[in-house]
């Protein structure tokens, strides 16, 4: 008994610091958000790259912005983009979220790299009602970044598709048909072989019968042994 009862507490503590540690984490969670996405393409018609990200908002129940910054390749400087130059899945500026949102889009525009690379994301959400010092981490992410190849001009493209037309002339030679004899291809006949069924068929008879009398044998067998 007093094993099971030790048994018992010791489950009971740790069961209490289990909850008691879910119970603390749960803030820091609520203010918490991820850098779910990171992607860059080249959209049709532009020579800039776009790149869109994603951030997920773990239902913190509050309004924020978000600032974005950006390092193309390694060697690369981290620049800040600027509120004007951010937008949202609405196509609205600035990086601002509301109590509802749960899963943040935004997108911006690079320069035009001049060999493919890479580019790396960082991001830094700032809660309205969460004091300074307690606002959460960065997020960071990264995704392939590749030269966006610019369109050709309309007037070399209009002109390496010109076409020169030909004036039909007034006379119309008439067709001519050249007298080839018609050839009709006939089934060739195969050489006749015979016909090979019959043996196959007297053979499979053959089996069978010695099949069912082999059987009967066997049972003729048993009922003598017994």
């Amino acid at each position: 008994m007093k094993i099971r009862r030790r048994l018992g507490v010791l489950a009971l503590a740790v069961s209490g610091l289990l909850a008691a540690g879910v119970l603390l984490s749960a803030p820091a969670f609520a203010w918490d958000t991820e850098l779910k996405d990171v992607s860059a393409s080249c959209p049709p018609g532009s020579s800039q790259p776009r790149v869109d990200i994603a951030l997920k908002l773990f239902d913190s129940g509050h309004s924020g912005h978000v600032e974005v910054a950006f390092k193309i390749g390694q060697d690369g400087e981290l620049q800040a983009v600027p509120d004007d130059e951010l937008f949202n899945q609405a196509g609205e500026a600035g990086g601002s979220f509301g109590k509802d949102d749960q899963v943040l889009k935004l997108h911006f525009f690079v320069e035009n790299p001049s060999e493919d690379t890479s580019i790396a994301v960082k991001t830094t959400t700032f809660f309205d009602d969460l004091p300074e010092s307690e606002q959460p981490p960065e997020s960071q992410g990264m995704a392939d970044l590749k030269k966006c190849q610019q369109e050709e001009s309309s007037s070399s493209s209009s002109s390496s598709s010109t076409s020169t037309t030909v004036a039909p002339s007034s006379t119309v030679a008439p067709p001519t048909t050249i007298g080839l004899p018609t050839t009709t291809v006939s089934a060739a006949k195969l050489p006749r072989t015979g016909s090979s069924t019959l043996p196959v068929l007297i053979a499979a008879i053959v089996m069978l019968v010695g099949g069912g009398a082999a059987l009967f044998a066997t049972r003729v067998r048993g009922r003598h042994a017994k």
